[in-house]
């Protein structure tokens, strides 16, 4: 499966500053949609037949959802962030592209966000949230509320609360569920579900 490759000028700036923190080895030490995934894996008791991990980052979940038996994907716009194992043997399964220009030309049952959304520069996250939601019959987000640096890099570029949040997610259309709002260390995150209608 391939994308289109539109970058504009915020898209091309976000993908050299990740291009950059993606060669970090501390960076790559930790895989946030597989943890979303197990932790919040009771939700669904009949695996979905298709899931895309959304900003997929080393490519560890959906190593993992193909091993449940489940035809998953991965989309990423830093084509070195993929752990090289996972470049290797299922890189054939990473899509490179800008999620707020996404556009597969296929429907997926699940995605999972995790640790993207506050990645995204503020006046994209409407049409991210638009276009994952054209992609997918749902979607579960993990959504932090902290700062985050890297290499001299602002990552956590959005960073709004769970009002907000919840907010802008509704006004994309169809059923959305805050699961929980955990605060460890005065670093929130926020779980939801969503449903978008279409």
């Amino acid at each position: 499966m391939t994308a289109t490759l539109t970058y504009d000028a915020i898209a091309q700036a976000e993908r050299e500053k990740y291009l950059a923190v993606w060669q970090i080895p501390a960076y790559r030490e930790k895989c946030h949609g597989l943890d979303l995934w197990r932790n919040h894996r009771d939700l669904f008791p009949e695996a979905p037949a298709t899931a895309l991990d959304i900003g997929c980052g080393l490519g560890l979940l959906y190593r993992h959802l193909l091993g449940e038996g489940i035809d998953a994907w991965g989309v990423d716009f830093a084509p070195n962030c993929l752990d090289p194992f996972v470049r290797r043997v299922l890189g054939y399964r990473f899509i490179e592209a800008c999620l707020w220009d996404l556009d597969l030309g296929r429907h997926f049952d699940l995605g999972i966000c995790a640790d993207v959304m506050e990645h995204i520069p503020e006046q994209k996250v409407p049409q991210t949230l638009a276009r994952v939601g054209n992609h997918c019959e749902e979607i579960i987000f993990k959504i932090a509320n902290y700062p985050s640096d890297s290499l001299g890099h602002r990552l956590h570029v959005t960073r709004r609360d769970s009002a907000w949040w919840e907010l802008l997610i509704r006004s994309q259309g169809g059923n959305v569920e805050l699961l929980s709002v955990p605060s460890l260390d005065a670093r929130e995150v926020y779980y939801y579900r969503w449903r978008p209608e279409g």
